[in-house]
């Protein structure tokens, strides 16, 4: 999880999502990382949920390289389809990523300027969850198939812990091997 993490930090990924049990210290250990590497002006940390509006805003708002959006348990974003194109978009597999809003709606940034409706994305995104990512990807849903194209740009790592008990298991580990 660290090697992934601090891909993300020194710009050597676009992309992570990181999956296994509540406890084990995804979102604590993301922040730490990200701290040293880029600093706390350089990522925004989004929990509990994100609309697809929000996602275009912050998206802009940490658009240059180096910058770095955390979903943290926005699960409702894994079900929400137009989330999931913009998602899939911003992670193109090019150069250039463009991210866009076809709608009359205008958006301002938090200091209240206008956002162009179109913006190339040279950010990089990590995805906490509790959820089995994969598993979702390669399910039988209405959004596996957009699940599948964010997988296949972006690093997966289930860290295969999803009871109370494996959760103990792995801190007495930890503690172990300190």
């Amino acid at each position: 999880m660290k090697t992934f993490i601090i891909g993300i930090g020194v710009g050597d990924l676009r992309a992570v999502a990181i999956g296994g049990a509540p406890g084990l210290g995804k979102s604590h250990e993301t922040k730490r990382i990200l701290n040293e590497l880029i600093g706390k002006d350089n990522y925004f940390v989004n929990t509990c949920t994100l609309k697809p509006t929000h996602l275009f805003r912050l998206l802009w708002e940490n658009r240059l390289p180096g910058q770095t959006v955390v979903i943290d348990d926005c699960d409702a974003i894994m079900s929400d389809e137009v989330a999931l194109n913009i998602l899939k978009a911003a992670l193109e597999m090019k150069p250039s990523r463009m991210v866009s809003w076809g709608s009359e709606k205008i958006f301002v940034d938090q200091d209240g300027e206008e956002i162009p409706r179109m913006f190339d994305y040279q950010g990089n995104v990590i995805f906490l969850t509790n959820l089995p990512f994969s598993d979702m990807a390669n399910g039988n849903n209405k959004n596996a198939a957009h699940l599948s194209a964010l997988e296949s740009r972006s690093l997966v790592l289930d860290l295969k812990i999803k009871t109370k008990r494996e959760v103990m298991a792995d801190r007495k580990s930890t503690r172990l091997n300190s």
